[in-house]
């Protein structure tokens, strides 16, 4: 049931990014464009390219704790000041200290909205699930779904005119003893744009 939702949800979004257009000019009808054609178009329209984001999260940490996070997002610009993501998770972490050796995969999918209340400054909601061990189980091998419902907001400080260092701040509103994070949640990340 979760998979099945969560399912629609990435195919919706993945929709979202979806967009089919056609021209109307010579070089495809073979005739000019009038001037009348040219009125049609709006100048303060997005175009495709510009509404498309990337971004998301990686790092890395090494030494007795080592921790790798791969989490890539494409988005879409809905208007100028609303964007709608979707991305995969992916962790890799391991402890060790003296006889003590412990380390895992965590993976999953993600999905994410965000409002510019002001240019620098919006506010976020998201949901992911990801697939972790589960510590709990006496099976080593027994693994289990962990869903996520984020709320919370960020800055975004622009370091070109397509690219921007981002940070949020966000509260799990499903935190369970399984939850691979704690509340509160700080992410730094870099977003990016055609």
């Amino acid at each position: 049931m979760v998979m099945n939702k969560l399912f629609v949800s990435f195919i919706f979004v993945c929709c979202l990014l979806l967009k089919v257009t056609a021209q109307n000019d010579s070089v495809y009808t073979g005739k000019p464009e009038t001037p009348r054609d040219k009125t049609k178009k709006n100048p303060n329209a997005f175009k495709w390219r510009e509404r498309l984001v990337f971004g998301g999260n990686f790092g890395l940490l090494f030494g007795p704790i080592t921790f790798v996070d791969i989490s890539p997002l494409v988005g879409v610009k809905v208007t100028s000041k609303f964007v709608v993501s979707a991305g995969v998770i992916y962790n890799y972490y391991r402890e060790q200290s003296g006889n003590f050796s412990y380390s895992t995969n965590l993976y999953g999918v993600r999905s994410q909205a965000q409002y510019f209340i002001i240019p620098t400054l919006f506010a976020q909601v998201g949901y992911d699930l990801i697939n972790r061990n589960n510590p709990f189980s006496r099976d080593p091998n027994s693994r289990v779904n962990v869903e996520n419902y984020w709320v919370g907001g960020g800055y975004r400080y622009s370091i070109g005119q397509r690219a921007a260092l981002q940070m949020s701040v966000l509260y799990n509103l499903n935190q369970t003893r399984l939850s691979p994070y704690r509340n509160p949640n700080v992410f730094i990340g870099f977003v990016g744009g055609f």
